[in-house]
């Protein structure tokens, strides 16, 4: 896979000289790694997740926050992360790792070995706080089925949602006139369902009033963050934000504590720096402000599903064809149709 030519998330072709695929045990144990710099965490082994946190999702030199924003909002879900990158104790060992992805329509297995590019011992894609590799495997698989790190740049987090889960995801599109209570209804209704949500800023040009706007509260633009929690303070109505980089939304209740009191004592030191950096809250008349779409991935553990692959063979004059689905009980049912090698694409109903 092609690593030396990326685009970041400024649209930018960026050239890296020096790049080297090493695998994981050789790549510099640099601070980020380092749970508590009094402790010896920092000789920890490697492993490919245990008890990952949102903002252990640290985005690198690759232009994909909208997969970044996607895994930040599974990373919680254990039962998905156990389908997504299974936890076998040979894998690190043979220096292979199976990655389960959707592809159209059917489910397959990438394996991708430990390798990572990295200049200098440090790894130039997504980075991996405690030595905890899964994202970085995850995002290895998604270039190794596009052809390389490079077409990895932009996109929404449907994209990502759909290869990892195989569920419907619903986009809503932000405006000026849309009804806030009733955005905030259904966002809690989402939440509440188990469903994976992210939110996307607008492309702007720079130097435009909006853009210093942008730049003012310390927010991305063409950018996609993960959203994470909800809540009511005080009559106001706030939104947990994700950032897969690293700036820090500057507007109202940002200083607010982004975890509870007894969640955020049970972090490490390096933790709770990320956590200060990648977490925060928004008030719902900001989100509206401020971002443009959100995707809404409607994934509920414990479902069950049913794949199959069928020719349509439309005759001439035939404007449809009818398949019947007989239910021999009463259920909650989601059908999807997808179009065969037409990545990323795909016919719901």
């Amino acid at each position: 896979m092609n690593f030396r030519k990326l685009k970041n998330e400024a649209n930018e072709v960026v050239n890296l000289a020096g790049v080297s695929w090493l695998p994981l045990h050789l790549l510099k144990d640099d601070g980020y790694r380092i749970s508590d710099p009094l402790s010896l965490s920092n000789f920890d082994k490697w492993c490919l997740w245990k008890d990952p946190w949102p903002f252990h999702v640290c985005q690198g030199h690759v232009g994909d926050c909208w997969l970044m924003a996607a895994l930040m909002t599974i990373c919680r879900r254990t039962k998905l992360m156990e389908q997504v990158v299974p936890r076998k104790v040979y894998a690190l060992e043979t220096g292979l790792v199976q990655v389960r992805l959707l592809i159209d329509g059917q489910w397959q297995v990438i394996r991708v070995d430990s390798h990572i590019p990295s200049i200098d011992g440090i790894e130039q894609c997504v980075m991996m706080p405690k030595k905890q590799a899964w994202a970085a495997f995850i995002e290895k698989a998604f270039a190794k089925k596009e052809g390389s790190y490079g077409n990895l740049h932009g996109g929404y987090s449907n994209q990502a949602f759909s290869c990892l889960t195989g569920a419907l995801t619903k986009v809503v599109q932000m405006h000026d006139e849309i009804d806030q209570d009733q955005l905030w209804e259904d966002m809690i209704k989402y939440y509440s369902a188990g469903f994976l949500i992210t939110a996307a800023t607008p492309s702007l040009k720079e130097g435009t009033e909006e853009w210093e706007l942008y730049e003012k509260h310390t927010l991305d633009h063409r950018h996609v963050y993960g959203v994470l929690d909800f809540k009511e303070y005080q009559g106001h109505r706030l939104i947990q934000i994700g950032n897969p980089g690293i700036t820090r939304w500057s507007g109202k209740f940002a200083s607010m504590s982004n975890y509870r009191y007894e969640d955020f004592l049970h972090f490490g030191f390096m933790d709770q720096c990320l956590a200060d950096l990648k977490i925060w809250w928004m008030e719902l008349p900001d989100f509206c402000r401020f971002f443009q779409r959100i995707d809404v991935c409607h994934y509920r553990e414990g479902w069950h599903e049913k794949r199959l692959r069928q020719r349509v063979n439309r005759k001439n004059g035939q404007d449809f064809q009818i398949i019947r689905i007989d239910v021999k009980e009463k259920c909650e049912m989601a059908i999807e149709v997808f179009a065969e090698r037409c990545t990323w694409r795909e016919v719901r109903f």
